[in-house]
């Protein structure tokens, strides 16, 4: 008999459900969600999680306790990332969370978050197993290739916050962020000249569908897109030319994703230079995916 298995994935921006019913035939995917939460918003300023920001998480959470409930769920996973690995108040955090799951949280270090996301990523994917897979989310980034993984403080909340002020950002504010997005690139080692570029997480997969003009996002449609690096200035440019409330509007873009996109794709443009890609190929799958596929070495216990 099949056994359907839950993953919740509490990010710095958003929180995820994936439930999948697993049989010797494989995942199939029974229900995908997603809501933003802004975990993260108050967390790099102070490192404490807000008021705000919890009540909205966990009452997301509730609403995904109670799905897995209605699916019949046998087993769930629930994982958190930067912003409750930075957050001072981590333990209060994450015991308002084991209160209403009855279980721990995994609270992923970067490299794990950075194995696990390139895992989940390059499933599904025509990519090779020499790809260089960026994630980029809300307060870290995570660059992996073969041999290599490394998590950057890096994210489009967290370099919304800090440096894009401006409504719509002005020409210093871009540059200042991609000033500190090159400075934290240099100290890297180079990337590998073989293998493709993958990029996932909320970023990548939102510039997919806004190029796309996807009115309602569709993962089948955004997995495996290619965005060209004049393709990314191009929406680069209409993205920092329009105040957030006219990016609300456009066709592709969650509304709520208005304010801290533009910093994303800046990001995400200074990545593709530094590894010397004409393109990146999205991947509508990430960390929940990756969770599901390494499931017996993060269960509790």
């Amino acid at each position: 008999m099949p056994i359907k298995k839950a993953v919740i994935d509490v990010g710095s921006h958003s929180v995820l459900l994936l439930i999948a019913s697993e049989s010797s035939t494989g995942l199939e995917i029974i229900d995908e969600r997603y809501q933003i939460t802004r975990l993260g918003l108050s967390n790099s300023a102070d490192r404490q999680i807000s008021p705000a920001g919890l009540t909205a998480t966990l009452e997301t959470i509730d609403e995904y306790i109670e799905i897995c409930r209605q699916q019949a769920v046998d087993q769930t996973l629930v994982v958190g990332t930067a912003a409750l690995r930075e957050a001072k108040n981590q333990v209060q955090v994450t015991a308002e969370i084991t209160a209403r799951i009855n279980q721990p949280v995994r609270v992923l270090s970067g490299s794990e978050e950075a194995r696990l996301t390139r895992k989940g990523a390059v499933s599904g994917l025509p990519c090779g197993p020499d790809c260089i897979v960026v994630d980029l989310g809300g307060h870290s980034t995570e660059i992996t290739w073969p041999g290599f993984e490394t998590s950057l403080r890096l994210g489009s909340q967290r370099d919304s916050q800090a440096f894009l002020i401006s409504d719509p950002p002005g020409p210093d504010e871009i540059l200042r962020l991609g000033e500190n997005v090159d400075n934290l690139l240099a100290g890297l080692p180079k990337p590998p000249v073989p293998g493709e570029l993958v990029g996932s997480g909320g970023t990548a997969t939102s510039l997919a569908s806004l190029e796309l003009a996807l009115v309602t996002y569709q993962a089948d449609q955004v997995q495996a897109h290619l965005i060209t690096a004049a393709a990314l200035d191009q929406l680069i440019d209409r993205l920092v030319k329009a105040p957030e409330q006219t990016r609300r509007t456009f066709v592709g873009l969650q509304p709520e994703r208005a304010r801290i996109i533009p910093a994303g794709a800046i990001i995400l443009r200074s990545i593709m230079h530094w590894t010397r890609r004409a393109q990146i190929r999205i991947a509508a799958r990430g960390l929940t995916w990756g969770c599901l596929l390494s499931w017996e070495m993060l269960l509790p216990g």
